[in-house]
């Protein structure tokens, strides 16, 4: 467990997969130090959590391990500290190594300007088009999210004067994250870079007779929308 949750932290942003096993280890421990003395180091095992355990064990290790996942997950995993909105725990993580009175200490408009860059570097579309000033340019910009959000209510007025673009939000009932997906448009095959760069070396090539890609699909290639 403890490597795939490694795998998923090393695969997010530096920034929003920040503090996560300090953050987590520490609430954990608090719930289950508060748990074990208020009902006893014993409480993961009770009966009517685990059921029989003598039955249990001749189920097989592997049994064992589910039943007391699905106990921890019914005692832990429920608290309320592990339902916190994202934008709260994402500060509360950010926040989780600070030491009292440390002037570094991010406040709540620190984390909403850092998220909401973060979000823009991560979905900006990335290539590059010849002379994009047409007057058929057009992008759009679409987060994903609880849109009662605090965080989706900042956005939704960050750069409101000097926007040039349509801005949407796609409704997830979640309080996990957000995610945002830029996409543009206005422009044709031709105006894109790679394709300007490759075409000469493209015709190169098949008039030397080498066949590229199946016969005919070149003139199904159409402009984008």
């Amino acid at each position: 467990m403890r490597e795939t949750a490694e795998a998923s932290i090393a695969a997010a942003d530096e920034y929003i997969g920040q503090n996560v096993m300090e953050y987590y280890g520490k609430v954990t421990e608090d719930l289950v130090t508060d748990l074990e003395a208020k009902r006893g180091r014993a409480v993961w095992f009770e009966d009517r959590y685990m059921g029989d355990m003598n039955h249990l064990a001749t189920r097989g290790k592997e049994r064992v391990l589910e039943r007391l996942m699905d106990v921890c997950h019914a005692l832990l995993l429920s608290a309320e500290p592990l339902r916190v909105p994202f934008e709260e725990e994402l500060l509360q993580r950010a926040n989780v190594t600070i030491t009292y009175g440390d002037k570094n200490v991010l406040t709540r408009d620190d984390l909403f300007r850092r998220l909401y860059r973060t979000l823009e570097d991560q979905a900006v579309v990335r290539v590059r088009v010849f002379d994009y000033t047409q007057e058929h340019r057009y992008e759009e910009k679409y987060f994903f999210g609880d849109h009662d959000s605090a965080f989706m209510d900042y956005a939704a007025h960050a750069e409101e004067t000097s926007r040039i673009y349509k801005l949407g939000v796609v409704y997830e009932e979640r309080s996990s994250g957000v995610e945002k997906l830029n996409l543009m448009g206005g422009f044709h095959l031709e105006d894109l870079m790679v394709y300007r760069n490759a075409k000469v070396y493209y015709e190169s090539y098949t008039d030397n007779g080498y066949e590229l890609h199946p016969e005919g699909l070149a003139d199904k290639l159409s402009p984008v929308r």
